[in-house]
């Protein structure tokens, strides 16, 4: 009755184990995949030079057959008092707000103006 007590524990801390070590090694190829991904990874040379300042978040009211342009660029946004480059919409951060009425149709012409798809 003991061994087959001890080898149920044995399996169950192997089991432990085993989980353990795949979720350290999935974490980890996660962990790699954020960091390398272009999309989130905005290095240096991505980034263009004398970038304008976030605006804050923008409401934007269109009628019924209006167009707005919408460029997504890069700007400067202050984190703690340092300022880092990142994506914008319509240089606000967070892009802005648009207000339709149901019903109405308006046309948004969108420029991507960074070197990266989005």
């Amino acid at each position: 009755m003991e061994t087959t007590k001890r080898k149920i524990h044995k399996k169950r801390r192997l089991a432990v184990l085993v989980s353990l070590i795949v979720v350290f090694v999935v974490a980890g190829f996660g962990l790699y995949y954020w960091q390398t991904n272009k999309v989130t990874n905005i290095s240096n040379k991505n980034v263009p030079k004398n970038l304008a300042s976030a605006k804050s978040q923008q409401e934007i009211s269109l009628k019924n057959g209006e167009e707005y342009n919408l460029k997504a660029s890069f700007v400067l946004n202050d984190l703690n008092g340092v300022d880092q480059p990142m994506l914008a919409y319509g240089e606000s951060i967070p892009g802005p707000t648009f207000r339709v009425k149901q019903g109405d149709k308006v046309t948004v012409n969108f420029e991507n103006d960074i070197n990266m798809e989005t």
